[in-house]
Parts: C-alpha cells; sequence; structure tokens
C-alpha cells in the first residue's frame, strides 16, 4: 500500500513546475520504487505455472482490465481532454504499462524458474541491458525487460532472505544506503539523467553512446535495487488498516491516472508555478489522500467490476449455482433434516 501510494505521489509529481529540490526529490523517488515494487510483484509471482487455471487468471486480471481502463483513459483523454491519440491500445498510457509487464513476467516465471537463480539474475541483467539499443516501443517492450532483473530477483528470494532484512544493523545500513542513492539522485545530470531511471528510452533518445551506456544502465540498476533492499529493511511490518488497503493496489494503480489528466485539464499547474513550495505539500497530501480514496473499501467495491468484470461474473454464477443446490437438496444444510423432521412430527 505505501509502494503503491508513492507511485500515486510520483505521477503527481510530473504536475509540478521544474525546480532543483523538485526534481531532485522526483529523482530520488524513482530511482528505488518502482524496483521495490517490480521485486515485490516477483516475490508473489512464485508459484505461477502454466496450466490452464493461472493462465486464465493472468488474462482475467492483468489483460482483461488493462483493455478496459486503457479504452476509458483514451476515451477521456479524447473527450473530456481534447488531446489527439494514436496507437494507445498498443502503447500503454503510462500507468498502465505495468500491468503489461506484469502478465510476460508471469508467463515467463516458469521458464526463469526452470533454471539456476544466478543464471536467471544473468540473463535478467543481459536482457535489460540488451534493450536498451533497441527503438521497439510495442507495448513499452523497452520497461518489460529494462525491469525484468528486479522482477527475477524477487522470483528468487526466498522468505528466509526477507528475513535477514529485519537485523537492526542492517537496517542502520538501509539508512546509509539511502542517503547514498539521495546523494547519487542529487548528481545524476553529471552521470546520467533522469530518464535512464524510467527505463523507457532508448541509448539512442537519450544521446547516450559507445560502451558507457552498459556501465550507467547497470549503476542505476544497482542503485535500484539497493533502494529497494533498504525500503524493504525499513517499512513497518505492523498489520493494520493501511496494511489491509494494500488488498487494493491494483484499483489505486489502474484508476488515479483519471484524477491526475484531470487535474491538468482543469489547469492546476497553472496554480503551481506561483505557489512552488505550497503546492509540493498540497499535491504530495492530496495524492496521499486520492491512494486512500481509490483503496476504501466502498470505491474499492464499486470499480472492482471495472478491474476483474470476468471475475465478478464468475462470483456471481457461483453463488447462484450454490444457492440452486442449497434448494434442490436441503438436507445438504446443516441441521436441515432435524428441522423437516420437527415439522413432519407437528
Amino acid at each position: 500500500m505505501l509502494l503503491v501510494t508513492l507511485v500515486v505521489i510520483g505521477h503527481s509529481w510530473t504536475m509540478l513546475p521544474d525546480d532543483p529540490t523538485t526534481d531532485h526529490l522526483y529523482a530520488f523517488l524513482y530511482a528505488w520504487h518502482m524496483p521495490a515494487f517490480v521485486m515485490i510483484s516477483g516475490y508473489l509471482s512464485r508459484s505461477m505455472v502454466w496450466n490452464r487455471t493461472k493462465v486464465w487468471y493472468g488474462v482475467r486480471t492483468l489483460l482483461v482490465p488493462y483493455l478496459i481502463v486503457e479504452c476509458l483513459l483514451g476515451w477521456f483523454r479524447i473527450h473530456v481532454g481534447g488531446e489527439h491519440l494514436e496507437d494507445f491500445v498498443v502503447h500503454p498510457h503510462w500507468p498502465l504499462w505495468f500491468l503489461v509487464a506484469l502478465f510476460c513476467w508471469r508467463m515467463l516465471t516458469p521458464a526463469v524458474k526452470a533454471v539456476p537463480r544466478p543464471t536467471a539474475i544473468g540473463l535478467a541483467v543481459l536482457a535489460s541491458v540488451a534493450i536498451g539499443w533497441s527503438s521497439w516501443e510495442f507495448l513499452d517492450i523497452a520497461r518489460v525487460l529494462g525491469f525484468l532483473p528486479f522482477f527475477v530477483i524477487g522470483l528468487a528470494a526466498r522468505k528466509e532472505h526477507l528475513e535477514l532484512l529485519r537485523g537492526r544493523a542492517v537496517q542502520v545500513a538501509a539508512v546509509a544506503a539511502l542517503l547514498g542513492v539521495w546523494w547519487a539522485t542529487g548528481h545524476i545530470d553529471d552521470w546520467a539523467q533522469t530518464d535512464w531511471l524510467l527505463f523507457d528510452s532508448s541509448y539512442r533518445d537519450l544521446d547516450a553512446h559507445g560502451w558507457s551506456v552498459v556501465a550507467i544502465r547497470l549503476a542505476v540498476i544497482g542503485m535500484g535495487l539497493v533502494g529497494a533492499l533498504s525500503f524493504l529493511a525499513l517499512v513497518p511490518r505492523k498489520g493494520g488498516w493501511f496494511t489491509a488497503m494494500g488488498a487494493e493496489t491494483l484499483i489505486v494503480y489502474l484508476f488515479h491516472g483519471f484524477f491526475v489528466k484531470e487535474s491538468l485539464y482543469l489547469g492546476y499547474p497553472g496554480w503551481l508555478e506561483d505557489h512552488v513550495v505550497l503546492g509540493w505539500f498540497v499535491t504530495t497530501a492530496a495524492a496521499a489522500v486520492l491512494a486512500l480514496f481509490l483503496a476504501s473499501p466502498w470505491v474499492s467495491r464499486a470499480l472492482g467490476w471495472l478491474a476483474d468484470p470476468l471475475g465478478r461474473i464468475q462470483q456471481r454464477l457461483d453463488r447462484t449455482v450454490d444457492l440452486a443446490a442449497t434448494v434442490k437438496e436441503p438436507y445438504d444444510v446443516p441441521g436441515a433434516r432435524e428441522l423437516v423432521g420437527a415439522g413432519s412430527h407437528r
């Protein structure tokens, strides 16, 4: 839940005017929060196998909502925002690339698990480096392969590995590591640029040439890994209402883009130009509240039909079948025989 809240905050920061402090905060956040998000997704995908049930579940919960929300967001941008779009389904909107990527990663999972972990991680890093020389933009393949090392590392992790992050010494080291990431992102223009952290541009688009691109990509991957592990070491592990909201991560991810776009259409960035400091606090707080609003039970239930329509329909059908079976066979209900027997006796 904390990571998806940071996703909403990060996307809301794109409306802020250029400012050295704001740009540094943006670079710092994007250096590690999406790597952490992808790593956790890999850890939670370890049970993936190639069978009809698992593959259909991926189609139903990732590709179907992607197509629905992609079309809705495209319609919203055209008819509400007056934008002109081309090929918006095959070029995902900026929040939605993750659904396509997660589907691809999960389909690769059985193959990844079939090879030794060091080999899998090495091949993932190689794919991430290699895709930078390509300019293929179809379905954001650059991000699919760019972030692949973090997914594979999460896939290779075990519970005992995560337990190692609980130690006090590790947590102290995590604070130092995040300070190091803060320093590195503060000087990112000296060795790269912020766009490297997004994994969505080719080396040519980044105006980078020669073999130095390999060193930069590896440095970005390493910084993302250090930041993600530091986050996992420091994040609280207590349960509660905030933790429970994490079950609605998909709802938050799918629908926050409409609010960000509407803010743009209403001219909110113009107000931010005149209120830089206040605007940062207002934007950040509003983004956090938006994440909580979308994850709230009443909102998530209402939007759940768009996030997983086929699953909701199947649940309704299953309840109908169960009800029909109960009516047809009343003695299957605990206590039914005794109740019917007592009625006959009277």
